[in-house]
């Protein structure tokens, strides 16, 4: 069989040779990644790596990977690895399964569904692709991820083959490499992830499918008649029949062809291969305009980005949407002034533009109105500081030549690169040119006006006109008995009150009338005096600043740092009462993490003092919360407000000039409180080990004087008083709080838990030596924690030794040491040098002797922690201790048994006889909060508890009676 010349086929990932034959069953050869780079031979991922002594790899391939370099849906045959430095060990037992998957990234766990393709062999490996072929064809749908898993293990570790790889924009690889003989077959261990993906050779067959039209093209509206087309057909076709809709055709998969003629061009592509064809006709895809009127010549801002992601995606312009691509793509400049609007003047031009969303641009828009072939600052009609959308309307001048193409220059950049000149060529972005021809407007005048500011505490309102169709005369009237017939007039009001505001608009054809009814409210007792200080912004950049704040009746929005600082502390006002707390909520920009700052002048001396700060924030994006007043001075009179936000760490005062952000000032109006308090307060800790307690008054209303009652006949009058209680037990917490509108008092049943002793210790295994311990009952863990894993290479002990015990007992709640890597000792005696009891290892309680109870001969145990030095630790143990004294006092101990342990749900307490009177049960989780309390009634020998509702982990269960107290530890597990 001969094989004709390949087509290579690349993409930016992947070149795909496909060998063109007669046969149907042509095997394709189709490689993901392109890295000239390797691991070196201490480096993971390496599917071919034996640093340790085996190693485990999932490797994922996202299906648009697949497409993208030519692979369709087939018979996967064969996959292969580039290996540049190949290690002389023999990997034994090497293994390749395949599955699919609709991850599009890995984690920590592995990948279930794996189906074993090649191997288990022994395999050396080879400089070049080292090829695996199939025990028996993988079929692949052609739509779902792929996911390649190798694995082996040797009895000894050597070094790594060095393995070509490409790096992913995901989390393509999940690998463990460890000593262990199971890593194969164990799900668990220390799993590391990588976008270091090796590059891999997928050898397959295509399905006999036959191919599916489609294609893009690009521009879709040409002023100089180039297109380029690019197929996108499935299922590689191999014969490609262009139709260009001008008689011309071509045969090459992306052909680029020019248009000579104007006019709108329908396209059809039909695709073949040996098991069929299809055909896909795109109506009116092209629009070619060459020879139509352009704009006079302008200076070209030209430029060559090469960072994709950049420039102009889409311009909409009165309605019409102009896409494009990036400014890779398209180049830095692209002249579309071929494509021309009309519009009246007089009339509203809109704009809008969308740009690609790499990183924030700065956007400007010109139109040449005098026809000049310049752009200066008063054509400007869009100027976003940043973002990756801006719209503007705008009227269309009176002066503007008409009956001529006019140039519009639309330009967007990185927004902090330098600010866009319509002469030099952006950085990153670039810069597209459209056209538009201004007509006649024959119609009478729409009215329509814009007041500032709507709420004036001084009388003073700009009025402006932005009435359509250029109207040529004005009469305005301000509802006060004055009017202007100014186009735009500035008009101070004289009294306080709310006003209507009409404009009447004409023009030669006609007239309009417009009124705004209570449109504008003037209140000249609501001036604040000057502010003492008057922050500007020193260099806003980056969208940092306040775009709006809502507060007790502010609700104020606004562009944000580039307008610097903003006094809005008329008709902005806050109306607040000392003593209360109220929501405030600021939005700023989500980018951006930033520090957000408020105080209020409350005693009106102009200064903002450090009591005066109500509210921070600190690195956060749209910051909210509650301001809680503080008692006033001064009351019923507008106070100055100051709100500040800027770069974090920046800030350290309210005179500060902010670096980005900016300073906005309020009103806020404080009255004096009129209620009693509602007490209210709070303790730390609820549950306590050594008695001590603070308590902290969290009263509303503004208490000034406190009475509190802890429950152990001692009281205080501090507001927040540190008590010491001197018993272990369960105590009521009373406050009284005053002031001179009356008292509320809050009482909190059972706040304190005073803890026994052995309910406040935990022990863990000591890194190294050996830590003796002396109580009878306690709770031991690995040197991990309750939460962590152990260590490796730990290898202290602890020696449970209580005073005057006969025997020691020691029961596993939890267990997990790595199967006879890790071990646990037990020693019948007070030292590593007694008897060995036992050695544990194994994945669960479920694996040691005796169901993990172990009981000494005499009054010590000793357990050591052996933990090899590999990277490789599991959870370890939890395990709660017991012993038995000599003489009678162990008789009076009621608890027989608590099980099972550890719990799931249900479990039992056994009595060692009936219950006595006045005994009770409580059980507390490991905070010391109460979970249950529960009599005994007189006589009983066992009594049930649900501990489905509990979250897992540790809780101690307690017998109450008239002789004293008993307690056990309870695991909860599920």
């Amino acid at each position: 069989m001969t094989l004709t010349t390949p087509w290579i086929h690349c993409t930016a990932v992947a070149c795909t040779a496909i060998f063109l034959t007669p046969l149907l069953s042509a095997q394709v050869t189709t490689d993901i990644g392109t890295g000239v780079t390797f691991n070196p031979p201490n480096q993971y991922p390496a599917p071919y790596g034996n640093q340790a002594n085996g190693s485990r790899h999932q490797i994922l391939v996202l299906a648009s990977e697949l497409n993208a370099a030519g692979m369709t849906a087939g018979d996967i045959v064969s996959l292969g690895f580039n290996v540049a430095v190949p290690s002389p060990t023999t990997l034994l037992g090497f293994t390749v399964s395949i599955g699919t998957t609709t991850a599009t990234g890995l984690t920590n766990l592995w990948q279930p569904g794996m189906v074993p393709v090649w191997g288990p062999l022994d395999l050396t490996a080879s400089v070049g692709w080292n090829m695996h072929p199939f025990d028996s064809p993988f079929t692949w749908d052609g739509l779902t991820n792929l996911l390649i898993e190798t694995c082996f293990s040797n009895g000894f570790g050597s070094e790594n083959s060095g393995m070509y790889r490409t790096a992913t924009g995901f989390t393509s690889v999940s690998y463990r490499q460890t000593p262990n003989p199971n890593v194969c077959t164990f799900n668990g261990g220390m799993i590391v992830n990588s976008d270091q993906r090796p590059d891999l050779r997928f050898e397959w067959i295509p399905a006999e499918i036959p191919p599916v039209a489609a294609f893009s093209l690009s521009p879709a509206f040409t002023c100089d008649g180039v297109v380029q087309f690019t197929d996108a057909s499935q299922y590689l076709p191999d014969t490609w029949t262009w139709d260009f809709g001008d008689l011309t055709g071509s045969s090459d998969a992306s052909p680029e062809h020019t248009y000579l003629a104007d006019g709108v061009y329908d396209v059809t592509l039909i695709v073949t291969n040996a098991f069929g064809s299809d055909t896909l006709t795109q109506f009116a895809a092209i629009t070619v305009l060459t020879n139509g009127p352009r704009p006079d010549t302008a200076c070209l801002p030209l430029s060559s980005p090469t960072i994709e992601g950049f420039g102009i995606l889409d311009i909409e312009l009165n309605g019409v949407a102009l896409p494009s691509d990036d400014a890779v793509a398209d180049g830095g400049y692209l002249d579309r002034s071929c494509i021309l609007d009309t519009v009246e003047v007089g009339s509203l031009l809109d704009i809008a533009v969308t740009t690609g969303t790499i990183a924030t641009h700065q956007i400007k828009v010109w139109v040449d109105w005098d026809s000049s072939g310049v752009f200066t600052a008063d054509e400007v009609i869009l100027d976003e500081a940043h973002g990756n959308f801006a719209t503007a309307s705008s009227i269309v001048p009176g002066t503007a030549v008409q009956n001529v193409p006019l140039r519009i220059r639309v330009m967007a950049d990185y927004e902090v690169s330098p600010a866009l000149d319509p002469c030099v060529g952006p950085q990153f972005g670039q810069a597209e040119d459209l056209a538009l021809v201004i007509i006649t407007n024959p119609d009478p005048p729409i009215a329509q006006f814009t007041a500032s500011p709507l709420f004036s505490c001084d009388g003073q309102v700009q009025f402006t006109d932005g009435s359509l169709n250029l109207a040529t005369g004005w009469t305005w009237d301000f509802g006060d008995l004055t009017g202007s017939t100014d186009a735009s007039p500035q008009h101070t009001y004289l009294a306080s009150g709310v006003y209507s505001v009409t404009l009447i608009a004409i023009n030669a054809n006609g007239g309009d009338t417009l009124t705004f009814t209570d449109l504008i409210t003037v209140d000249l007792n609501g001036q604040l005096p000057a502010a003492q200080c008057t922050p500007q912004t020193q260099s806003y950049c980056c969208g940092y600043g306040l775009l709006g704040i809502t507060f007790a009746g502010i609700n104020s929005t606004s562009v944000d740092g580039a307008e610097g600082y903003q006094d809005r502390s008329c008709g902005q006002v806050a109306q607040v009462e000392e003593g209360s707390s109220y929501a405030i909520a600021m939005e700023t920009d989500d980018q951006n993490d930033q520090d957000a700052y408020a105080w209020i002048d409350l005693d009106n001396d102009g200064v903002f003092a450090a009591n005066e700060l109500v509210f921070f924030a600190l690195g956060t994006v749209d910051p909210s919360g509650t301001v809680a007043i503080p008692q006033g001075s001064v009351y019923n009179t507008p106070l100055r407000m100051r709100v500040i936000t800027d770069v974090v760490g920046e800030i350290t005062g309210p005179c500060d000039p902010p670096l980005f952000g900016q300073v906005e000032d309020f009103t806020a109006v404080v009255s004096q409180i009129t209620t009693p308090p509602t007490a209210q307060f709070t303790a730390t800790p609820e549950t306590t080990c050594d008695g001590v307690v603070q308590f902290t008054d969290a009263s509303t209303a503004l208490p000034n004087s406190w009475l509190w009652d802890f429950g152990d006949l001692t009281t205080s009058t501090d507001q927040d008083p540190l008590h010491t209680y001197t018993t272990p037990g369960t105590y009521t917490v009373t406050l009284t709080a005053s002031n001179g509108n009356g008292n509320d008092t809050e009482i909190q049943t059972g706040l304190i838990q005073y803890l026994e002793g052995f309910l406040c210790d935990t022990s863990s295994i000591p890194d190294n030596g050996q830590l003796v311990l002396d109580e009878c009952q306690g709770l031991l863990v690995d040197d991990g924690g309750i939460t962590d894993d152990y260590s490796p290479g730990v290898s202290g002990s602890v020696t449970l030794a209580p005073v005057g015990a006969e025997t020691v007992t020691l029961l596993f709640d939890q267990f997990a040491f790595e199967t006879n890597f890790d071990f646990l000792a037990l020693y019948d005696g007070p030292s590593v040098n007694a008897p060995l009891l036992a050695e544990l290892t194994g994945a669960t309680v479920g694996d040691l002797p005796n169901g993990g109870v172990f009981t000494s001969s005499g009054p010590a145990l000793t357990i050591r922690q052996e933990a090899s030095n590999g990277p490789t630790t599991w959870e370890g143990f939890v395990a709660q201790w017991d012993c038995s004294f000599t003489g009678i006092g162990e008789a009076h101990d009621p608890i027989g048994s608590v099980g099972p342990v550890p719990a799931s749900d249900v479990f039992n307490l056994n009595l060692t006889r009936g219950a006595g009177k006045d005994q009770w049960v409580t059980i507390n989780n490991a905070l010391g909060e109460l979970m249950v309390r529960q009599a005994l009634p007189q006589g009983v020998r066992s009594a049930t508890f649900d501990a489905a509702p509990w979250p897992p982990g540790c809780y101690g269960l307690s017998v109450h009676g008239p002789d004293g107290i008993w307690s056990r530890l309870i695991v909860v597990q599920r």
